[in-house]
């Protein structure tokens, strides 16, 4: 099942939170969930996308190319993705 979260994206997030994002991320990967989110490597969406991405899950970011840095770009692509996308 494809699982949207949405939350802050914001760098000033409590720690706690994010860590519960991220272990709610893994647990939801492990159990073959995917996530789809807006993309973004702070905050809890950033969480949410580590914590996917530790699990095992694919993490699919909607993202303007454009604006998107490199290490939110390779927080959503896996190593696959990356060489093809290299190769292009």
């Amino acid at each position: 099942m494809n699982v949207c979260i949405f939350g802050a994206s914001s760098s000033i997030t409590k720690e706690h939170y994010i860590r519960s994002v991220e272990e709610l991320g893994r647990i939801l990967a492990e159990r073959g969930h995917a996530l789809i989110f807006g993309a973004g490597g702070a905050g809890l969406m950033g969480a949410a996308a580590r914590g996917f991405k530790a699990g095992g899950g694919r993490v699919t970011g909607i993202v303007d190319a454009r604006s998107a840095t490199k290490e939110e770009v390779g927080l959503m692509m896996t190593r696959t993705e990356k060489r093809e996308e290299e190769g292009r």
